[in-house]
């Protein structure tokens, strides 16, 4: 105990420390001499006034700080749920880009035309293969019906779209779309 008294004394001695508490105290010279000159009623109002201001003041503090750990536990979850995300995309990805094109069925326009004809409202979508790349213009379709076959397609046989154009038609949820697909030829290069 003597020594903490040592060291708040050898504190309290340290110019900078001593500076701020002669400021502290010439400032609060006024205030107490007013605080002296008052009743034994009104400095009993004082006292309690300042016992609710300081309790006052640490709930604003505490609440303040609960609100702040309630956000950073929401924040950490929503961190935690991109990153389970981002981990299960990442593993799908490395599974698909394991598989071998001998996994999947072989594509040709014929059977992605065959595939799109039950899509397409209006007139049957035109299928165009040239060389590597496959192009797709769908004039009138649903666009779930669109997503649901792009979906099929990559199951089917491995291809992803590489350019997707889509127009978003009058009719509600019906779209235009051209999109164009790399695919293996059919001699493997």
């Amino acid at each position: 105990m003597e020594k903490l008294k040592q060291g708040i004394r050898r504190s309290i001695t340290h110019p900078m420390v001593a500076k701020v508490i002669g400021q502290i105290s010439a400032r609060a010279k006024p205030v107490v001499a007013y605080y002296q000159r008052l009743n034994e009623r009104e400095k009993q109002i004082v006292f309690f006034g300042g016992i609710l201001v300081i309790l006052m003041a640490f709930y604003l503090l505490i609440s303040a700080a609960y609100s702040f750990q309630s956000r950073l536990e929401k924040e950490y979850m929503v961190i935690q749920t991109f990153r389970a995300d981002v981990e299960y995309l990442s593993k799908l990805y490395k599974d698909i880009n394991n598989l071998t094109p001998n996994e999947f069925s072989p594509v040709s326009a014929d059977t992605i035309k065959g595939d799109l004809a039950s899509i397409s409202t209006d007139t049957p979508p035109n299928v165009e293969q040239i060389g590597d790349t496959i192009a797709i213009t769908i004039s009138q379709a649903k666009f779930s019906d669109v997503m649901d076959t792009l979906n099929q397609m990559r199951k089917s046989y491995g291809i992803f779209p590489e350019k997707v154009k889509m127009v978003r038609l009058s009719e509600s949820g019906y779209i235009s779309c051209r999109i164009l697909f790399k695919v293996a030829t059919q001699n493997g290069q």
